[in-house]
């Protein structure tokens, strides 16, 4: 892809590049494929983790959350309230044991679930 020519050529993409493409990509139905067709060679922003694992939750796609959050933990990408809360609330759908793994590590982090989490 171009993105990846760019890193081999010695270019940096900004972080909101790669959030916006994961917005676009979103609204489009192609954030599996777009996601595959980096091959985790791209760095993954913050704001990009939270809309996968947005998309995760609401296609109720487990296997690529954990992929997503796989990615974020290897690129040492720092994982926001919005990435937790999403991860939640699909780990409570299909898995409580991951859940509360999860809920214990957002709350190391500081962060506690927003009031309409539930909704």
């Amino acid at each position: 892809s171009q993105l990846q020519e760019m890193v081999r050529s010695g270019h940096e993409i900004p972080s909101r590049a790669m959030s916006e493409l994961f917005a676009v990509a979103a609204k489009a139905g192609t954030v599996k494929e777009t996601y595959a067709s980096l091959g985790g060679q791209l760095h993954v922003p913050e704001d990009a983790v939270v809309a996968l694992l947005d998309f995760a939750f609401r296609s109720e796609d487990f296997s690529f959350a954990q992929d997503v959050e796989q990615l974020a933990k290897d690129q040492g990408t720092a994982l926001k309230q919005e990435a937790f809360e999403a991860m939640l609330k699909l780990y409570v759908k299909v898995d409580d044991g991951k859940a509360v793994e999860i809920f214990q590590c957002m709350q190391s982090a500081e962060f506690l679930p927003c009031e309409g989490l539930c909704r």
